[in-house]
């Protein structure tokens, strides 16, 4: 997942829906949001420095308070922050070439890639339009897809539909809550055929997660 920081709550939005898209989990939060928004499953950062709402270097030394190793990335013509991101964009930067920095800058450092989610047997990647499940290929909608990412990416977590509203779905059409269980119950459904049994649980209270296989535990490699 990426996260996007802006003291623009309306840019950070654009740029999560074009990721989101593109089939990337992206969410967008204010930098006051970063203490109740963190989370370790974030495998880079997006901050916004051409604001000057607020001291880059003393916000990175917050999210430094969180993680140590997060990835960081400057959207920005100033020269704030420098020596502080593992890469810096012009502001005109598109999308696309934004991903393709990033993932670059990954991999060029064995770091996790942005658009591979993998665990329990599945493989899900940007770069394919289907679903490896044990081998096996399954046809997700766009939808699907970036729910089982979200899943991926928080478990053992459960997550509420409300959620997987926010963090999967597009930001600028989130339907109801129901939509999310008519959803995964169309999920099951392909799933089960493959498999035999469905792989999204729901936990009483709590939410969906998915339900991992003993022979295959979740990694993040």
């Amino acid at each position: 997942m990426i996260l996007i920081i802006n003291p623009s709550k309306r840019r950070a939005r654009e740029l999560a829906e074009l990721l989101r898209i593109m089939g990337y989990l992206a969410y967008p939060i204010l930098p006051g949001e970063l203490g109740s928004e963190y989370s370790p499953a974030y495998r880079a950062a997006v901050i916004f420095a051409d604001s000057g709402l607020y001291d880059i270097e003393e916000f990175v030394e917050r999210i430094r308070s969180y993680s140590r190793a997060l990835p960081l990335f400057m959207i920005g013509d100033g020269a704030e922050g420098k020596g502080l991101f593992m890469r810096r964009f012009p502001s005109d930067v598109s999308p696309a070439v934004l991903i393709k920095g990033i993932r670059s800058e990954l991999e060029g450092r064995s770091l996790p890639d942005i658009g591979v989610y993998r665990g329990a047997g599945f493989f899900a990647s940007v770069d394919s339009p289907t679903v490896s499940f044990l081998g096996r290929n399954i046809k997700f909608t766009h939808t699907e897809t970036m729910i089982l990412r979200y899943l991926v990416s928080s478990y053992p977590t459960p997550k509420s539909a409300k959620d997987i509203l926010i963090h999967a779905f597009r930001l600028s059409r989130l339907p109801e809550p129901t939509s999310v269980r008519t959803q995964i119950s169309c999920m099951n459904k392909k799933i089960r055929e493959s498999e035999g049994r469905p792989l999204i649980e729901f936990v009483a209270d709590s939410g969906y997660r998915l339900s991992a296989p003993s022979d295959k535990p979740f990694s993040y490699l």
